[in-house]
């Protein structure tokens, strides 16, 4: 619905709830700097399509790599939305799904093998 990134902005509302900065008071800033550049464990809350076979030796069952780059993270109003988690410093949202909709936090693109077999499967369901 609305972005605190760049002063305060309306979004399209196609999934309820707010894009939010990190909570800097939250987290151990010797150990976690904001922007969150590189590499982080994605949790799977929820089965999706799009995840199916992401890594030819294993399907994306626990937790899979995936690079990050960013300041902000969403902070859906139904839970019910969250197909992923991350961790750094908290646990944060990083994959939504809604209604075939379906978004990430992180970088597919730049995620190697597992990124790329992420973007195959949604052209795939598209």
């Amino acid at each position: 619905d609305s972005s605190e990134e760049f002063g305060k902005h309306k979004g399209l509302g196609l999934i309820s709830g707010k894009v939010v900065a990190f909570d800097k008071s939250k987290m151990d800033m010797d150990d976690h700097k904001v922007p969150h550049v590189g590499w982080n464990y994605v949790k799977k809350k929820q089965m999706l399509n799009i995840n199916n076979n992401l890594d030819p030796m294993k399907k994306f069952n626990d937790e899979e790599y995936f690079y990050f780059v960013h300041s902000y993270h969403v902070n859906p109003s139904n839970k019910d939305v969250i197909a992923g988690v991350c961790e750094y410093g908290y646990k944060f949202p990083c994959i939504l799904n809604k209604d075939g909709l379906y978004a990430t936090q992180f970088h597919p693109e730049k995620s190697g093998k597992v990124g790329l077999k992420m973007i195959e499967n949604f052209i795939e369901l598209i």
